[in-house]
């Protein structure tokens, strides 16, 4: 939880994001879950993933959200920057 709020802390006060982008990433953060995973289990039946495929996909994400993070470190970070790197870490 602290790593999210050094993060959001970081976005507002260092780049200078609009706080209406991060209300609009954070819900995104918390309502994609909440309105994927019930159409998602049944293609997780499907394509029989187990405990640790599914852990190994999020750790895939995991690492393209921090590899997009330390990408555009040094770039003032756009919208879209935020909106994708919001998406992986929901993974």
């Amino acid at each position: 939880m602290s790593i999210f709020t050094s993060g959001v802390l970081y976005i507002v006060g260092e780049l200078c994001v609009p706080p209406k982008d991060i209300l609009f990433v954070w819900l995104t953060y918390f309502f994609f879950p909440i309105l994927a995973l019930p159409f998602l289990h049944p293609v997780q039946k499907v394509i029989r993933s187990d405990a640790v495929k599914m852990q190994i996909f999020g750790f895939i994400l995991t690492t393209l959200a921090s590899g997009m993070g330390y990408y555009y470190r040094n770039n003032n970070w756009h919208f879209n920057h935020d909106f994708v790197d919001g998406l992986c870490a929901i993974g």
